[in-house]
């Protein structure tokens, strides 16, 4: 609806599509019910490669564009002129090795797994 949108380029992170959580989470539990032995902790997990939220959204548009849907200008700021009650790390990237060394789970391509999501989103 607006011409122009202001998002946040200074906070990193991984993009993580909720069908990619879903299946690792049932790839993690398949391994315990078969018995496998696993180290209990922290394992990390999240998309690939690192993006910030500005450029989450301008793959968004760029995908949705390539659909025929018409783009907002974006433009780039950082996170103090975007205030929240929360405070937001600059830094969410995770390292996710661990679940990779203990269950051979690669972290995703965002950006192939938004496809999909789009698709699902922009099919309805």
């Amino acid at each position: 609806e607006r011409e122009e949108l202001k998002i946040v380029d200074d906070q990193r992170g991984g993009p993580t599509g909720a069908a990619d959580i879903a299946e690792t989470l049932l790839r993690i539990g398949a391994a315990i019910l078969a018995g496998d032995r696993i180290d209990w902790g922290t394992y990390h997990y999240s998309g690939k490669p690192e993006t910030t939220w500005f450029g989450f959204a301008e793959e968004i548009f760029q995908q949705a564009g390539r659909a025929g849907y018409r783009s907002p200008r974006l433009l780039p700021i950082p996170t103090s002129a975007y205030p929240t009650p929360a405070r937001r790390p600059a830094n969410s990237v995770f390292d996710c090795g661990k679940i990779k060394e203990k269950f051979g789970i690669e972290q995703p391509d965002w950006r192939h797994s938004l496809e999909k999501v789009l698709a699902e989103l922009l099919s309805s």
